[in-house]
């Protein structure tokens, strides 16, 4: 379980923590660190009993434990949500800069904990924003964006194919002898992509003409002419 150091001055502040009842404010801070490196953690009332109070704290009992998770949860301090059957816990503030480590650091921690695992509707109905603005204030700590999270911090590099067609001009004069005069342009972009985040162009010269005159004729002619 990561270190967690405590923002003193919004905790002593808080207007959220006045809403709670006075004999669980001062437990806010005991059980915070139990959010791992993405804000979430296991939230049933006997598994926070169990590691933050069996110890040291053998007066508080699973009931008690309980109770408090419905008051952080109420005031607003407390998300929860269950996924397969295990409820899962997010202290609302921790998405704030500076208070979880950055997601390329979170990579080097055990799943689930390193991507996002915030349900982002039923977040936005606990706090009654929109889903909009939990994704913006809430980013990467979405399950909606764990996967492009790993994505983005994949070092894995992608290649691609590009295909291109021309158009050759070609032009030729005969006199009395062959020659020609051949150009050919073209040029071609094609695209490719692996996981959405990778293009490649190519060019291509193409279509060379060879373009054959034959000046039988106009050398007949010039033939004749000089006799």
């Amino acid at each position: 379980m990561p270190r967690r150091v405590i923002d003193g001055d919004a905790l002593w502040t808080s207007t959220k923590l006045e809403q709670v009842s006075a004999k669980y404010r001062g437990e806010y801070a005991w059980i915070l660190p139990l959010a791992q490196v993405n804000g979430c953690f296991e939230c049933t009332p006997k598994l926070v009993w169990r590691t933050c109070y069996t110890g040291v704290r053998d007066d508080w009992s699973s009931t008690d434990v309980a109770a408090m998770l419905d008051e952080f949860e109420k005031a607003k301090m407390l998300f929860r949500w269950v996924v397969d059957g295990k409820t899962y816990g997010f202290f609302i503030g921790s998405q704030k800069v500076h208070r979880l480590p950055y997601p390329s650091d979170r990579m080097k921690y055990a799943a689930p904990w390193n991507t996002g695992m915030l349900p982002e509707v039923e977040l936005a109905q606990y706090l009654g924003f929109s889903v909009e603005r939990v994704r913006e204030e809430y980013g990467d700590l979405l399950s909606t964006y764990s996967r492009l999270t790993l994505d983005l911090l994949s070092t894995k590099s992608s290649t691609g194919n590009g295909n291109g067609s021309g158009v050759g001009v070609e032009s030729g004069v005969g006199n009395g002898y062959e020659k020609g005069n051949e150009n050919g342009n073209g040029n071609g972009a094609g695209a490719a992509s692996e996981g959405g985040n990778s293009v490649h162009r190519a060019s291509a010269l193409t279509v060379l003409g060879r373009v054959l005159h034959c000046g039988i004729a106009d050398a007949q002619l010039g033939w004749l002419q000089a006799a």
